[in-house]
């Protein structure tokens, strides 16, 4: 039997007044930035800390704490960074499947593009996006979720 591993999670940010903000890698220019400590990209904090679970290897600020390192870290490096653990421990991505919770910004017209992005960072086709809003109950925050298989190699 492989070696299967499965981790998830969930990154959430407060939407503030700004003029540009990135999920998935992708720059949406609009009327909202995210309040960070980082670049704010929820999805690839998502990811990176879903695949982090998967290893074991506990949570994102375990890797990448509060300093001033990582003060404005472009969220791609962190997720190279941990990409480079995940092939260290000799595992390769099976599946992974998202979810982006906004309710002000209109995530469709771009998923395409995201996943792109994604298939190309993680060299990796088996990737899913989708987006939901929050009707209202959450209309000031971005929420991503992911949930991601790892096999063995």
């Amino acid at each position: 039997m492989k070696n299967l591993r499965i981790g998830q999670s969930k990154d959430i940010h407060k939407l503030i007044p700004g003029k540009s903000l990135k999920i998935g890698g992708i720059e949406f220019f609009n009327n909202y930035a995210v309040d960070s400590h980082s670049d704010g990209d929820v999805l690839l904090h998502a990811i990176s800390e879903a695949i982090i679970g998967a290893l074991g290897k506990g949570d994102l600020g375990m890797h990448f704490p509060m300093n001033a390192v990582n003060k404005n870290r472009n969220s791609e490096e962190i997720l190279t960074t941990v990409l480079e653990m995940m092939n260290k421990e000799n595992y390769e991505i099976i599946n992974l499947d998202t979810l982006i919770v906004v309710d002000n910004i209109k995530i469709a017209p771009f998923s395409n593009k995201i996943k792109i992005n994604l298939e190309n960072i993680l060299k990796n086709k088996n990737i899913n996006i989708k987006a939901t809003v929050s009707e209202g109950k959450h209309k000031d925050f971005i929420e991503a979720i992911a949930t991601i298989l790892l096999v063995k190699k």
